[in-house]
């Protein structure tokens, strides 16, 4: 580490990611000063310890960092689909270019995490490692993967030390309904006696990974990763999309007829999406701690809070 008590810097910090990350430092006493910075600040984390701006105004990120002068940052905000288009390119892709000149104004440049995604890889029929080519066939992907290239020039050019965490499907508490396990687990913690679930296409297959077992990854990505580095942050295994509809309901002890939405489907999705971990255990020791029936349960345990 940078000094005595670094400073890392959460950007999205009230959202999924953001909020797991505060998490999972202060559970495990990680020796750092967390700083979040979010579109608003919440009630959740000390007032002191957040900052509330707009990635988008770039002189105001400028600001920003030059007042935390952050060791780390892990750059968790950005928009998933729904989203259109215009959203996702400003929220994955000028958010992070503001983000990146701030960090290069500073006299000793953070090391910084930007969240990448499984979406930039596109179609595969086995197991993927970060060598394989990127040919993304959604909006999102496409945005990320632009988000990607960003930032590998920014590391290049001006010698910001970047690492791209590319995380696959993430699940678990706090998650939002508008990802599909989110979706799932929300229905079914509202369901009733002879519900429906109306969810999107189940024919597909995907690698799940627990949130805090990402997160813990990130943090180990911005302790020790290497600049223009990409790590996959995955489990290795992938799991048929109707067998984690299965799972759920049986983990919540219901039953329910399930109704194909159309209007959920993803289009130019993906039918399987399964990446291969082993560069990010070989360089940190990684391994995930939450099986997906636990963190099914959880998830499913934090809509039924909120229900």
């Amino acid at each position: 580490m940078t000094s005595a008590c670094p400073t890392l810097l959460i950007t999205g910090h009230t959202g999924f990611t953001g909020r797991n990350l505060w998490l999972h430092l202060r559970a495990c006493d990680a020796r750092v000063r967390v700083v979040g910075f979010s579109s608003h600040l919440s009630r959740e984390f000390p007032p002191g310890a957040q900052i509330a701006g707009d990635l988008l105004h770039a002189r105001g990120v400028i600001e920003v960092l030059r007042d935390v002068r952050p060791d780390f940052i892990v750059h968790a905000a950005g928009r998933t689909p729904p989203a259109d288009g215009d959203r996702l390119w400003a929220a994955n892709v000028v958010t992070t270019a503001n983000l990146l000149n701030a960090a290069r104004c500073l006299h000793h440049p953070p090391r910084v995490v930007v969240i990448g995604s499984a979406a930039e890889y596109g179609p595969s029929c086995h197991p993927i490692g970060e060598a394989h080519p990127c040919q993304p066939v959604t909006p999102y992907g496409r945005t990320k993967l632009q988000q990607t290239r960003l930032a590998a020039a920014y590391g290049s050019t001006f010698g910001i030390p970047v690492m791209i965490a590319r995380a696959f499907n993430l699940l678990g508490p706090g998650m939002s309904e508008s990802l599909f396990a989110g979706t799932l687990c929300g229905q079914i913690a509202r369901s009733l006696p002879g519900s429906h679930l109306h969810l999107g296409n189940l024919g597909g297959m995907r690698d799940f990974l627990d949130i805090r077992d990402a997160v813990a990854a990130y943090w180990l990505i911005a302790l020790s990763g290497k600049p223009g580095e990409v790590y996959n942050v995955c489990s290795g295994t992938a799991v048929a999309v109707r067998e984690l509809v299965h799972c759920a309901l049986a983990l919540a002890g219901k039953t329910a007829e399930v109704i194909h939405d159309g209007t959920r489907d993803t289009p130019g999705d993906v039918e399987f999406s399964c990446g291969d971990p082993g560069k990010l255990k070989a360089l940190t020791g990684w391994q995930p701690r939450y099986s997906l029936s636990e963190s099914l349960k959880d998830t499913l345990a934090w809509f039924r809070e909120r229900t």
